[in-house]
């Protein structure tokens, strides 16, 4: 009787690992785009693919169908969103992960002496 509580408690905490680890692969993605867009002469659209190489490289195991894009940037300020899905040990019930990562862009400016 015991038996199964504990295989469904062994299943709750490896399938909360494996969604943890997506959503921080995700996270991981999102900073790096934020790195490479917000250098100067980059842009978002650069740091989004960017992203998308890394979790390619890095994530394709852990977020299928894991995608970045530039969400809300602007001319100052770098914005990438990671989309994806953890990996499930239960079929067809998919846990939807979304990794936002911003930061102002670099540039040169003026001292402004009063």
């Amino acid at each position: 009787m015991i038996f199964p509580v504990l295989m469904t408690l062994l299943l709750a905490i490896i399938q909360t690992s494996m969604w943890y680890f997506a959503r921080e692969a995700a996270l991981s993605a999102a900073q790096q785009g934020v790195r490479a867009g917000r250098e100067q002469g980059s842009s978002a659209a650069i740091g989004a693919n960017i992203a998308n190489g890394y979790l390619a490289a890095h994530a394709g195991s852990v977020l299928p169908g894991g995608y970045a894009v530039p969400d809300g940037s602007t001319p100052q300020q770098v914005r990438i969103t990671v989309h994806g899905q953890s990996v499930s040990l239960v079929p067809f019930w998919h846990i939807g992960i979304s990794q936002t990562a911003q930061g102002p862009v670099e540039r040169f400016t003026t001292v402004v002496n009063p």
